[in-house]
């Protein structure tokens, strides 16, 4: 097996000492190249470089922007992908069973290089203005996303807080879409349409963790060619709080009135009386006033040791 290591540099957990023990397992497995990313997105750059290259598996170490990066490039094509965590949440790794502490996840990986097995996995993709992209575990429209915006606009906040900078967030965000709610028409397979102020869709679950606890916002997505999705009704502050509880207690929150949820074979069209923002895998992508989300291309990953 070749493989290739793409590092983030500035990810969260990603220091030096972590690069070097990542480099040194891998040159036992037959490390063909270590590429360093040195501005955002340019991880889908040298995937593609990479692949072209001839190399097996790709090991991205970073957090969920660096593995969607190079899951973006890689679909459809036969080079497996192994996401170290090394981010501040990274969903994607731990939603495939990856251990979140990067050293252990590198002990993971190692066990799976000795008997590598591969799990082909069914992504999503969306549309809207010049995007067009591959999304690993979810997408957002309105409230999520609203969330993502106001955190990735203040890094340093996102640095010092983590997990407490999305929760203030959140309550920003949901006192403006309760101030000035944005309604957004949902066709789900060409039916509907249906009035909602907020979309969460996902190829995969969590769609998100809290500190050590998933998040289950969009119960039923599994890689498996569909698209869950969850979607709110009114963005009111009680609202919200039962909800984010709901998706902490394993999903409960899909059975309040306030709450419409199902499951996309084909598509999901949103259409938002005013410009809504929009965030694909924690990724903050603008504001738009239609979207697409469909499912999408195929990944081959690299299975954590208990997933054979």
């Amino acid at each position: 097996m070749r493989v290739a290591l793409i590092v983030n540099p500035v990810a969260t957990k990603s220091g030096r000492t972590l690069r070097a023990e990542a480099t040194e397992l891998l040159a036992q497995h037959g490390l063909a190249e270590v590429l360093v990313t040195r501005a955002s997105g340019e991880a889908a750059a040298l995937a593609a470089v990479a692949a072209g290259s001839g190399v097996d598996l790709v090991v991205a170490l970073g957090g969920d922007g660096t593995v969607a990066d190079a899951a973006g490039a890689l679909v459809d094509g036969p080079v497996a992908l192994a996401p170290i965590p090394a981010g501040s949440t990274n969903v994607f790794a731990r939603a495939l069973g990856w251990p979140s502490s990067p050293r252990r996840a590198l002990a993971a990986l190692e066990a799976a290089l000795e008997r590598p097995h591969r799990r082909t996995l069914i992504l999503g993709r969306l549309e809207a203005g010049e995007h067009r992209r591959v999304f690993c575990v979810n997408a957002g429209i309105g409230l999520d996303a609203e969330t993502v915006h106001l955190v990735e606009a203040r890094p340093a906040l996102k640095r010092a807080l983590r997990q407490g900078g999305f929760a203030l967030a959140t309550v920003a965000a949901t006192g403006r879409t309760a101030r000035h709610p944005n309604r957004l028409a949902v066709s789900v397979d060409g039916e509907g349409p249906q009035w909602l102020v907020s979309l969460a869709a996902a190829c995969g679950r969590p769609y998100a963790y809290l500190g050590r606890r998933p998040l289950d916002l969009v119960p039923g997505a599994g890689f498996d060619g569909t698209l869950a999705w969850t979607g709110l009704r009114t963005a009111r502050a009680t609202t919200v709080a039962r909800v984010v509880g709901g998706a902490l207690a394993g999903g409960r929150h899909i059975d309040s009135p306030a709450v419409a949820h199902g499951v996309a074979a084909r598509s999901i069209l949103v259409l938002a009386e005013h410009p809504a923002p929009l965030q694909a895998d924690g990724e903050a992508l603008g504001w738009h006033s239609g979207v697409l989300l469909a499912p999408g291309p195929t990944l081959a990953t690299l299975a954590p040791p208990r997933l054979k």
